[in-house]
């Protein structure tokens, strides 16, 4: 029974020391040098509330009730020319939201559209007339013998002409627009009122005017519909 004991009993395995080894060198590339914040799986705000809040931030100056303001990592002109790299970054790829057309875009808008069907109306009247048919008429017949017609203004330096609905004798500027010509014009006066209204609406010298990847967003924001390319 002893003997069967003792063959019971676990062999006692010395334990070989480990040796000590030093922790792997971390290095670090330059990209990541160059990054001061961890970057977060989970954002501390949503990105409306970030994209809403971001252009007032700044950095917390001691006239605001603070007994004291540290700066642990860099001086205080070096964050805030950070902050305000920042916010210039992020301003020219982020879109303002609740950003609504001002009076001035409405005034502008409404006046053009006024105008604008008043020209496509002396357009359609002066083709009509007996002397629009006339005119056109000469033309035709000058193109097939290879001549040219009188010159009117129209045909000559459009800048010296002081109003496009009337040229002399009633002739407008526009007496051969097409429907493709009078798209052009349309969508000439929306993308330049455009510009001047996003920058009066958006009263922000860094933001003069619209991103071009945010075009189509506030086309339909101040126009009420896409943009058609065909």
């Amino acid at each position: 029974k002893e003997e069967e004991k003792k063959e019971a009993e676990p062999m006692e395995v010395e334990e070989e020391e480990e040796e000590e080894t030093e922790p792997p060198a971390v290095t670090l590339t330059d990209e990541e040098k160059n990054i001061n914040f961890a970057p977060k799986a989970i954002p501390d705000m949503t990105a409306a509330v970030m994209n809403k809040s971001f252009a007032s931030f700044s950095v917390p100056e001691k006239a605001e009730g603070f007994d004291e303001v540290r700066y642990e990592w860099q001086k205080a002109s070096e964050c805030k020319a950070y902050l305000s790299k920042w916010m210039l970054e992020k301003k020219k790829t982020t879109r303002i939201e609740e950003l609504k057309p001002g009076q001035w875009f409405n005034d502008t808008l409404k006046s053009f559209t006024e105008k604008f069907t008043a020209w496509q109306a002396k357009g359609k009247a002066w083709t009509e007339s007996a002397e629009g048919k006339a005119k056109a008429e000469a033309k035709k017949k000058a193109e097939e013998k290879g001549e040219s017609a009188s010159e009117s203004k129209a045909d000559g330096d459009i800048f010296s002409v002081e109003d496009v609905a009337d040229i002399g004798n009633g002739e407008p500027l526009f007496k051969d627009f097409g429907l493709e010509d009078w798209a052009l014009l349309n969508l000439r006066f929306e993308l330049f009122t455009l510009q001047h209204a996003f920058a009066k609406d958006a009263n922000d010298a860094d933001r003069p005017g619209v991103p071009e990847q945010h075009l189509f967003f506030y086309y339909n924001r101040y126009f009420k519909k896409n943009v058609n390319l065909k």
